[in-house]
């Protein structure tokens, strides 16, 4: 092996690393926050028989919002679709391996979540080590449960409806589904968070109240058919207690062997009848074949300019026509802000109840215009940048749209910087120009003079564009361009990994900015205002030119050497 190889090597093992610390970053985060949950649920109300069922609700309602499409991105959506067709395979083999390929880590996810949530509510209701343990098998069993319904569903779906064979719309169609049950849970999530405990007790018990409905169970017995022994699992008779037990993994043998069945009948047919309709790869892709071909914009697209509109136009023409990429990284994007001023505003109107708000606007305008005013208003700009962190998440993935067409690229006279500037400046632009509304509407409201507001706009830009440039270069740094569909590239917890791992990139790079206000704020730094503004400016540069010139150099010189397997 050469020296070149040996360096590719260690940087591809380097990369899947800096991948895997990051994906279980949202894990840990999110098993502790769903344990506090528990831990909470359980001290209000002992009712086992709710928690498991309340689990088997939210398994199925996140199956059909995101599971669904999920299993049609491995199951249908992939580049090799039409090779299934003629390999002498089993199709119920083929579904078994690719659920454990791709669907497996997304089960394990699930199945950590509701567990720590489940155990923590039954250990804080009181319960010995047998209840415990049969949870733990409960809880296993309605997972896999709400994972083979969700791949039935998405086979039904795929050999009787055109609509889902429409790559394009059925994409369209969860994408914003998923928005919508974001921006709910978090409208929901925030008055839960600023309410009394008074409030929790009765959410919790209206909650409870409602996973005995006749009609929810009768919902949840078809999506999951072993929630309707939970029961009699947690009854006082050992007999019964273990009956249940035995009739909860039947049944869910039982849902197993009904997948295979389906998919033996149904699952290459819907194959050919997807082939049949050329949704394979999207009808609307910017790079689709046939009559895309022949579509006069690429007239446009493919006349004479300069490497960097060349670059520009392709990949903004890629993520626009791609219904999958258009979702998440320009409509997610653009909504990003309002989510983020529709939580803050709830936030305020639950915490503020029964206060007059002229006073606390008053207030407010008194603290940004006194003499500590630019250090509160410059760790408020700081606080954005950190909190806001929405585009890491385009920013680490912008290369690795290109996937296996990176390799045609490479075998052009490319351009790397041009290339790699024409897939930031479109990003930056999207993440800072709607939060750059925000900020402008803002200071407008609390009357800042315009020097005060030139200044906290540039510092923002700078800062913002600090984290996205470096957000960026990891991502340019460790692609991921051998996928098959385009939601191999950001899963749901990768995306979750993506921004909590650039929040924590954020928080490091502006942590010498906000470290010298508070020094002026306690007195520890004896500084003008002129002169804090400098140093702040010039500590923003300072870090900001050094990431210009890794990613314009040292990227593009990594993606000149990058080759990719077709």
């Amino acid at each position: 092996m050469s020296r070149g190889d040996a360096r590719r090597d260690d940087s591809a093992a380097s990369g899947r690393l800096v991948r895997k610390v990051l994906a279980t970053l949202p894990l840990i985060a999110g098993v502790a926050f769903m344990f506090l949950v528990g831990v909470v649920a359980g001290t209000m109300s002992h009712d086992l028989v709710a928690g498991l069922r309340l689990t088997a609700a939210i398994l199925v309602w996140m199956g059909l919002f995101s599971g669904m499409n999920q299993a049609a991105n491995v199951l249908y959506y992939t580049s090799d679709i039409n090779f299934y067709l003629v390999l002498p395979i089993d199709a119920g083999a083929i579904i078994w391996s690719r659920m454990l390929m791709f669907i497996l880590p997304s089960f394990a996810g699930n199945f950590a979540l509701m567990l720590s949530f489940v155990l923590a509510w039954t250990i804080a209701a009181g319960s010995g080590p047998l209840t415990v343990a049969l949870m733990v098998v409960a809880v296993l069993c309605v997972t896999l449960s709400s994972e083979f319904l969700m791949t039935m569903l998405v086979i039904l779906l795929m050999r009787l409806s055109r609509f889902a064979r429409d790559k394009d719309r059925f994409t369209k169609l969860f994408g914003i589904m998923e928005m919508l049950l974001t921006i709910a849970f978090g409208m929901w999530l925030q008055p839960q968070l600023a309410c009394t405990t008074s409030l929790q007790q009765m959410t919790l018990q209206v909650t409870v109240t409602a996973m005995g409905a006749p009609a929810l169970l009768v919902v949840l017995g078809v999506s999951c058919p072993p929630i309707l022994l939970a029961e009699a699992l947690f009854s006082s008779s050992p007999i019964y207690a273990l009956a249940s037990l035995v009739g909860m993994i039947a049944l869910t043998l039982g849902m197993a062997m009904a997948l295979w069945h389906v998919a033996g009948h149904l699952y290459l047919p819907g194959v050919r009848a997807l082939g049949s309709m050329g949704a394979g790869l999207g009808k609307r892709t910017a790079l689709g074949e046939g009559a895309r071909a022949r579509n006069p914009d690429l007239k446009g697209l493919l006349r004479q300019r300069g490497q960097f509109g060349a670059n520009l136009a392709r990949d903004w023409l890629q993520t626009v026509r791609c219904a999958y990429f258009f979702n998440k990284f320009i409509l997610t994007q653009a909504l990003a802000p309002l989510y983020f001023v529709c939580m803050m505003v709830l936030a305020a109107t639950a915490r503020l109840q029964g206060r007059d708000a002229a006073t606390i606007l008053g207030l407010l305008r008194a603290l940004a215009l006194g003499p500590q005013g630019l250090d509160f208003s410059t760790l408020a700009v700081l606080g954005l940048v950190a909190t806001t962190s929405f585009s890491t998440v385009t920013y680490m993935t912008a290369v690795s749209r290109d996937g296996r067409d990176f390799a045609y690229l490479r075998s052009l006279p490319m351009n790397w910087t041009a290339y790699l500037i024409g897939k930031l400046l479109p990003l930056l632009a999207l993440a800072t120009l709607p939060l750059l509304v925000v900020l402008l509407v803002v200071l407008a409201v609390l009357g800042l003079p315009l020097a005060r507001v030139l200044y906290l706009v540039l510092l923002f830009l700078l800062d913002a564009t600090l984290v996205g440039m470096l957000t960026f270069g990891v991502g340019a740094r460790f692609p991921r361009l051998s996928w098959e569909s385009e939601e191999q590239i950001m899963g749901v917890k990768a995306a979750v990994s993506y921004i909590i791992g650039g929040a924590f990139l954020a928080i490091a790079l502006i942590a010498p900015q906000a470290l010298l206000v508070i020094m002026h704020l306690g007195d520890a730094a004896f500084l003008s205002a002129s002169s804090l503004v400098g140093a702040v400016l010039a500590i923003a540069l300072a870090e900001l030119i050094p990431v210009v010139l890794w990613v314009c150099v040292g990227c593009a010189r990594r993606l000149a050497r990058l080759s990719v397997e077709l």
